[in-house]
This record gives structure tokens, sequence and C-alpha cells, in this order.
């Protein structure tokens, strides 16, 4: 296929059925010309995947089926430095993503797509508490899952192990989307 509905590219790029790196977009200015400020103050400006979300939920999204370009990723690089390697913030950047496009996306499967990453996300931030010396990262992630209406806690923990003994027994499937980067 070359064309897809917006919600149903975004979909897809929330469930990780395909990479997509906004510096290797074409977007019309008129439509990128909808959403003032382009980039979003909240998210430090510099998350340009909020954008390309919003604007392809916005309209019709085509794919051209050859290499017309490449991405280079490298330690050195603002995401690698910043967000994956210091604080892991693009699991969190998930949870937004998520929140705000979800429920175009998924439609009355969204509940269940939430669910299931809040029970990926508390299970990385349990083993992130064993890894990270830096509570004050530990703390972030689960500022967010509040933030998003949960209260993080015991409750929450063991919802969180339950899912996981049940992935493993293969009576449930793991949340195989957002994020594919770490």
């Amino acid at each position: 296929r070359q064309v897809f509905d917006g919600p149903e590219a975004v979909r897809m790029i929330l469930l990780n059925e395909g990479v997509l790196f906004a510096v290797q977009t074409l977007i019309r200015k008129r439509l990128a010309d909808q959403r003032q400020p382009l980039f979003a103050p909240a998210l430090g400006g510099g998350m340009d995947l909020d954008t390309l979300i919003d604007l392809i939920g916005r309209s019709k999204f085509g794919f051209v089926h050859k290499n017309l370009a490449f991405t280079r990723i490298h330690e050195d690089s603002v995401t690698s430095k910043e967000a994956v390697l210091q604080s892991r913030a693009l699991t969190r950047y998930c949870l937004y993503l998520l929140t705000h496009y979800g429920p175009a996306a998924f439609g009355h499967q969204y509940q269940e797509q939430l669910k299931r990453f809040r029970r990926y996300y508390v299970r990385r931030i349990l083993r992130w508490g064993r890894e990270v010396e830096d509570v004050a990262h530990i703390e972030s992630h689960k500022q967010a899952i509040e933030q998003a209406g949960w209260r993080f806690g015991p409750v929450l923990m063991a919802d969180a192990i339950v899912d996981w003994v049940l992935i493993r027994l293969g009576f449930r499937s793991a949340w195989t989307g957002f994020p594919g980067w770490e």
C-alpha cells in the first residue's frame, strides 16, 4: 500500500508496525501551518515525532517504497544522550503519545491498549529501580504514571507482575508497540 488514512497510520506507528523518522518525511506547508506552535513547548520543543503524529492524524499518509534517505543514529545525538541513556525518557514520551493520539487511533480498543502499555511501563520502572542509582529519573516515570491517572503503588505493581507471569505462561501477549527504541 502507498496511502493510509491518518488515524490508521498513527495506530500503526503507536503499535510499532513500522518505523517512522520525522526527518524522512515531507509535509505540506498548509498542513504544518495548522499546528501552532509547530513543536509542543511542554515537550521541550524538541520532540518532532509528536508533531509528525499530530499532522499525520489530520490527513492521509503516503509512503514511497524506495530508499530515498537514511538516518544515522549515533551515541552523540541529543536523543541518545538525553532521552535514552540518561533518563529513559522515551518510554515516558510514549505514554504521552499514547494518551494524546491513542483515542483517535484505537477507538474502542484504546483503553485496552493503554492498560497493556501501563503494565509494560510499570515493569520497566521496577526494573530500572533495581538498575539505576539516580532516583530522580525513576521518580519522573512514577509521576508520569500518576499524571496519566493511576496511583503508582502496590496494586499497580502487582497488576504488572501478574501480567508478566501470564505473558510468560502464554495466556497473554506482551506489549509490542512503542517503544521500539530501547
